[in-house]
């Protein structure tokens, strides 16, 4: 049931485009190859690099992360790549984000950030069709695009929110005559900077992840065990331990957990019991 150390795993960086333009600097850096392809979606690979190319449009982003996923046999951070609009001062700029919100007001999603970032943070809003500059101030987020909340809600299922990531280029302010010939060219000269970036922060992402298994699934176990929870009781216990990990430390955990007493009788004491635990686990 619960995920595991596998050590003949490879770590992968999975990379998600809607547009081709979008993608050829990356699969040109990481020599990857056209491995799949369906009528939607290209998929490329190399040993340590898969890229996907989506086409345009949230709906399109969210079908292919389930779609991809038959592919991915190694631990993987995903993260979505490519243009976005934004005010004047930011154009030719990288951006990682830390919010993505949806134009019909859906719950907001936060990519969980674990480590410092030498990038500027940035909120995003997904929009349906292109915006102009008027509408962009109006929009409530720092940068607009097209595809990221499908990213994000089409991977939810599979993987926790430090594996779903976000890098954003802003490659114009929403007029409608932008260059962009130079603005393909400028993205195309910072690839290599960029691609360094995410290397360097998904391995971080995973050994951070390796490590939080080794503490938080021998805590799951026992407290499984003591209050005999069912699947999906399971994996909310794994989700506050992991936040509780994350806020509270080691020494936290194994004190709230060893307090559980081993004689609960009945049913209705044991869900009592996790209830607290996960009030406990998630307080701030």
């Amino acid at each position: 049931m619960f995920e595991t150390i596998n050590q003949q795993q490879q770590n992968k960086i999975i990379l998600c485009f809607a547009w081709q333009a979008e993608a050829n600097p990356f699969i040109k850096i990481s020599n990857a190859k056209l491995t799949q392809q369906n009528k939607k979606f290209k998929f490329y690979s190399s040993p340590s690099t898969d890229i996907i190319i989506t086409g345009v449009g949230a709906f399109n982003m969210s079908a292919a992360m389930g779609w991809i996923q038959q592919f991915i046999k190694d631990i993987a951070v995903y993260w979505n790549i490519g243009f976005c609009a934004g005010q004047e001062q930011n154009i030719f700029s990288w951006f990682r984000i830390i919010k993505v919100s949806y134009q019909d007001n859906m719950r907001d999603f936060y990519p969980e950030i674990e480590t410092k970032s030498p990038l500027p943070f940035a909120t995003l809003r997904t929009v349906n069709s292109p915006v102009n500059n008027k509408q962009i101030e109006n929009l409530g987020a720092e940068l607009v695009d097209m595809e990221a909340y499908g990213f994000c809600k089409g991977l939810q299922p599979f993987h926790n929110s430090s594996f779903i990531q976000i890098l954003k280029w802003v490659s114009d302010n929403g007029i409608e005559n932008f260059d962009k010939t130079a603005a393909l060219k400028q993205y195309e000269n910072s690839i290599e900077q960029v691609f360094d970036y995410i290397v360097s922060r998904s391995e971080e992402i995973i050994n951070s992840h390796k490590n939080n298994l080794g503490i938080i699934n021998p805590i799951l176990e026992q407290t499984k065990e003591k209050l005999s929870l069912s699947f999906t009781r399971t994996h909310q216990l794994k989700d506050a331990l992991r936040f509780a990990l994350y806020y509270k430390g080691e020494t936290f955990i194994h004190k709230e957990v060893t307090s559980i007493n081993n004689d609960l009788e009945t049913p209705e004491k044991k869900v009592s019991t996790f209830n607290q635990l996960i009030k406990k686990l998630t307080h701030v």
